[in-house]
């Protein structure tokens, strides 16, 4: 693990490794992220400073792929969820749910009172 972990750092640089993921198969790359966040960020470009992942093969430790997890797709979708990064997006999703929950409340009361109603 300690050969990978350098093949890893050496793909990176100065980045430092932040989290390792081992899959539970034999034919899956190791991964490692490297991730450094400013909490201070107001958006999702702000927020994270770097976000990589490097998979490494570890029979060969040949490494398979360098991702730019910062501007993956999901990562993305799941920005635009955070617009506002997580001090104010935070909130913003907070308050959507509790929106959601009451109107879905208020909306199953009334179909519960028209079913009753129709009973009748």
């Amino acid at each position: 693990m300690t050969q990978l972990l350098n093949i890893a750092q050496h793909t990176l640089g100065d980045k430092i490794i932040t989290r390792l993921e081992i899959a539970n198969s034999p034919d899956r790359s190791v991964t490692f992220r490297s991730q450094k966040n400013n909490p201070d960020g107001l958006t999702h470009w702000d927020y994270f400073e770097y976000y990589f992942r490097v998979y490494i093969n570890p029979y060969s430790g040949k490494v398979t792929y360098v991702e730019n997890f910062k501007n993956e797709f999901f990562q993305l979708v799941l920005a635009l969820h955070m617009l506002f990064g997580e001090k104010i997006g935070h909130y913003i999703v907070g308050y959507s749910v509790l929106s959601f929950d009451c109107v879905a409340f208020w909306l199953f009361s009334v179909v519960s009172q028209e079913i009753d109603s129709q009973k009748h």
